[in-house]
């Protein structure tokens, strides 16, 4: 980590992003990064293409965020580095690729256990709670006083939905001094619960319930629940903001693996999948060319449908039970 601070100290002009489909982790530690830097006295901005979940508007309202389209006009610099977060691959940086590629230099700061070091720059710790944790731990050994309350608030974010709010194996004791040190600094802790976790749609609570009675089923230790883009649209929800729905699918007694395979438009399957204790479901992600960690996978697959994707997935799961 110290030779990324000796890079940002030495340099002046930063593009961050992060992954496609955003999640807290992605969005709070990329707004940390983009807000700590600008503290610094740098020029940062913060680019990403996808759509943002309803849950995380409350801390992206603090920090703009850019799409590719506005790169040209936004640009206030000839050279810059872009600072990839959250993201184990080239292929899932949510920006044009001629931005990623036009970059001076690229810096990638990776929890994920798939990452395959594309950047120039790589710090990875798939040991790491998330990578709010090692944005903050950069922070600190950068200059902690430019560490302000949306920056904390932001951090605080990706540290708690990354961690199942400190429910899932990757927290550790230090997952714990970060938080209660992010709290001390002006973290808005309240604010973040009930933006996160106390304001589902009315729709979206409807949603959730069809689904449950209509589109999951336990195969012993293994559920699999799907969602047709036609009840996306019957219940006016939005695919962005269904990212917790397949915890339904793991938070069941007896439950090992919980599968959520969401149908997109032009025959493309979206996969979600969880784990409790003893499958590595990163592993399964990546047979589908994605990724994650190993409770938490994820993977898109072209040209099928949910019944042939169904078929296809739940045989992989069970090579790895």
């Amino acid at each position: 980590m110290q030779n990324i601070v000796d890079f940002i100290k030495k340099n002046d002009n930063f593009i961050i992003t992060s992954h496609v489909a955003p999640d807290g982790d992605n969005i709070g530690s990329s707004i940390a990064m983009t807000k700590f830097l600008v503290n610094s006295g740098k020029k940062a901005h913060h680019f990403l293409d996808d759509k943002i979940p309803s849950s995380l508007e409350f801390i992206t309202s603090r920090v703009k965020i850019h799409k590719s389209e506005e790169f040209e006009e936004i640009k206030d610099f000839d050279k810059y580095t872009m600072i990839v977060l959250d993201c184990g691959n080239k292929i899932r940086v949510n920006v044009k690729e001629s931005i990623l590629n036009n970059a001076f230099h690229t810096i990638c700061i990776d929890h994920h256990e798939s990452n395959d070091f594309f950047a120039d720059i790589n710090y990875v710790d798939d040991k790491a709670s998330s990578t709010c944790e090692l944005v903050y731990d950069f922070a600190k050994l950068y200059d902690e006083t430019k560490i302000d309350e949306v920056v904390a608030t932001a951090l605080y974010t990706g540290l708690a939905t990354d961690t199942g709010h400190f429910k899932f194996d990757c927290t550790a004791v230090s997952s714990f001094y970060m938080a209660a040190d992010l709290l001390k600094k002006g973290a808005k802790k309240q604010e973040m619960i009930k933006s996160v976790y106390q304001s589902d749609e009315y729709n979206y609570k409807k949603l959730e319930a069809h689904l449950i009675l209509n589109n999951m089923e336990k195969l012993g230790d293994i559920c699999i629940m799907t969602m047709p883009s036609d009840i996306l649209k019957k219940y006016k929800v939005e695919l962005k903001d269904t990212e917790n729905m397949v915890n339904n699918t793991v938070n069941i007694n007896g439950v090992e693996v919980g599968l959520l395979l969401k149908e997109k438009e032009g025959n493309i399957v979206k996969g979600s999948l969880r784990s409790k204790e003893r499958v590595n479901v990163a592993k399964i992600a990546q047979c589908f060319s994605g990724g994650g960690h190993e409770r938490a996978a994820g993977f898109t697959m072209e040209n099928t449908n949910l019944d042939k994707a169904r078929v296809e997935v739940l045989n992989k799961i069970k090579e790895f039970m």
